[in-house]
């Protein structure tokens, strides 16, 4: 039997390197919603006046999948809405709901993806308040249509936003959330062993989704029933045609609800077990896990990438031009060294509370401005080394297309004169108020961070010979992790001056057309819609990320801008929806 002392090393090493992934189930969401068996009484109740036997833990598997069957099938021959309103009464088992312990444990680290069989938000509303709201940029609730699980693939390979993958439908419930998660979700609700496994068995399309995370990522199994004959199925189904995975998955399960060996031998989950009915010794594993996940004792902490010389076999030398640091900007300036820092504002630069501090100890006052230099975007406090830079508009407004003129200007001023510039993210900050307004931020982090990196490899690319070298800090998890798991291809954004992006056109039928294209970013979109064959006046275009707050003219008026002008960047998604009727 392996002990959890044994697994919480391999756990954090698989967090480390972006492969691990939570796939939660009903355990997760208790006490707020109802246990299986109380929610079968429920559906029950909701069909008819006529009276049951009461089901409890006691009644067999077999007997809960008849009666969960014929529930669902009442339910849904009944009035339109039935069925979900059944499945939404019978979820929650509490008037005052508040976020499980466990749920809450587990969404104090970031994850890329997670894997759900649940119909509630609870990890939802758990993510929104660890993040600080930053569920509505950052989190995004997909279901088994082909759309969502082609956006389950990208995400194993591309950064974007992380994804809750509901593989049962989903509910805005408990908790309500306004996050945009889309409402047809719950069309795709499912109940029971017999239904599941028919939705399953004939969605080619999330079978194939489902074996790539199960054979390219590390599952890690919560408050889940992996005794569940149809969950067995699936697994054994791509063990069946791909064979076995160069890594192993892992469950915290309850002692006697399934064997071990069978599951390490047959599945490849690493079960840890826990004393039947100590379901709190779950909270504390994941709160050890989490503890030790943000502060591990063996992580990268730096990245560096540079230009290697060679003048024969056995002399060639190598030297870093761009370095990846974990962790905040260094407050004790060193020699040759300069400090540029993220502002805002439109009159003047303002700048952050910790922002200030650490200016301090550079030698900048207080309450002091930079001086402005000829662009809109670059201050600096002459003699203390310290540039401000202003990723933004005249009206204060941000863009990615900001953050890479932003960047590259400041490249021009700073790297002629010093050795190395210490940097930060630059308008990466959620929400600033300021000057009677608040701004808010429509893009994830992580785009910021790949603006800087296209804009200094433009910068190297045309000076060659420069001795400068970038720095630039992150402390995101959501940013480092996807470096480290190479989410992020550094060498690809160093190198290649053409972005690789997605394209998805939607027809009036619903029948999506998805396609990758590496084009130069002085490519107008007009060019783009040419390659594609739209006529601009029945289409409409939406950017994902969005670049910017700013409302968007319709397709036939953006025909002259181009990619860069767009804010369109390596991982964005163009997405053409054809105009209705």
């Amino acid at each position: 039997m392996t002990d959890f002392e044994t697994v919480l090393p391999r756990l954090v090493a698989t967090y480390e390197a972006g492969r691990l992934v939570p796939f939660i189930g009903s355990g997760m969401s208790l006490p707020v919603c109802t246990n299986w068996w109380t929610f079968i009484n429920g559906l029950e109740a909701a069909v008819s006046t006529e009276k049951h036997d009461a089901l409890d833990e006691a009644t067999p598997s077999a007997e809960l999948i008849r009666r969960a069957n014929s529930a669902v099938r009442s339910l849904k021959a009944s009035k339109p809405g039935a069925f979900e309103q059944a499945v939404r009464a019978a979820l929650v088992s509490v008037k005052d709901p508040k976020i499980p312990e466990q749920t809450r444990a587990l969404a104090r680290l970031w994850w890329p993806l997670v894997l759900s069989t649940n119909y509630d938000n609870c990890f939802e509303a758990a993510f929104h308040e660890q993040f600080q709201g930053a569920a509505t940029r950052n989190l995004v609730v997909v279901g088994r249509s082909i759309e969502d699980c082609q956006r389950v693939l990208n995400s194993l390979s591309v950064a974007g936003r992380s994804l809750l993958w509901a593989l049962q439908g989903y509910l805005n419930a408990p908790f309500p959330l306004d996050t945009g998660t889309s409402s047809k979700l719950h069309e795709q609700l499912v109940v029971g062993h017999e239904e599941y496994r028919r939705v399953t068995y004939r969605d080619l399309h999330f079978r194939r989704a489902f074996a790539e995370v199960f054979r390219q990522r590390s599952l890690f199994f919560l408050g889940s029933g992996i005794q569940e004959t149809y969950l067995q199925e699936l697994f054994g189904e791509v063990l069946e045609y791909y064979g076995p995975s160069t890594r192993p998955h892992y469950a915290f399960i309850q002692e006697g609800e399934v064997d071990p060996e069978f599951m390490l031998a047959r599945f490849q989950i690493v079960t840890v077990q826990y004393k039947k009915g100590e379901h709190h010794t779950v909270v504390e594993w994941l709160n050890r896990f989490t503890d030790l996940a943000r502060v591990p004792n063996c992580a990268p902490v730096t990245w560096s990438w540079g230009r290697i010389r060679k003048e024969s076999e056995n002399a060639w030398a190598s030297s870093p031009d761009l370095e990846v640091v974990r962790g905040p900007l260094p407050v004790t300036p060193a020699e040759g060294e300069c400090l540029a820092v993220s502002a805002g504002g439109s009159s003047q630069f303002f700048f952050s509370k910790g922002i200030r501090e650490v200016m301090e100890h550079w030698g900048v006052a207080a309450d002091e401005q930079p001086q402005k230099l000829a662009s809109h975007y670059v201050g600096v406090f002459p003699g203390r080394h310290v540039y401000a830079v202003r990723a933004r508009s005249d009206l204060d407004e941000r863009s990615l297309s900001h953050i890479y003129d932003a960047a590259l200007e400041l490249f021009g001023y700073a790297a002629k004169d010093y050795d190395c510039i210490r940097m930060q993210l630059l308008a990466a900050g959620g929400v600033d108020k300021h000057e009677g307004r608040a701004d808010i931020r429509t893009y994830p982090e992580r785009f910021s961070f790949v603006q800087i990196v296209r804009a200094w490899g433009n910068w190297r690319g045309r000076n060659p010979e420069a001795t400068c070298r970038l720095a630039l800090h992150v402390v995101l998890d959501s940013v480092y992790q996807d470096v480290a798991s190479g989410r992020i291809d550094l060498l690809e954004l160093l190198s290649c001056k053409d972005v690789r992006f997605f394209v998805e056109v939607v027809s009036g039928t619903g029948e999506i057309e998805r396609r990758l294209f590496q084009s130069m970013p002085d490519e107008t979109l007009g060019s783009l819609v040419q390659r594609l064959g739209l006529s601009p006046a029945y289409w409409t275009l939406e950017v994902t990320p969005p670049a910017s707050l700013a409302p968007q003219p319709p397709l036939p008026e953006r025909l002259d801008l181009t990619l860069q002008m767009l804010g369109v960047v390596p991982g964005s998604t163009l997405h053409f929806h054809r105009v209705s009727e």
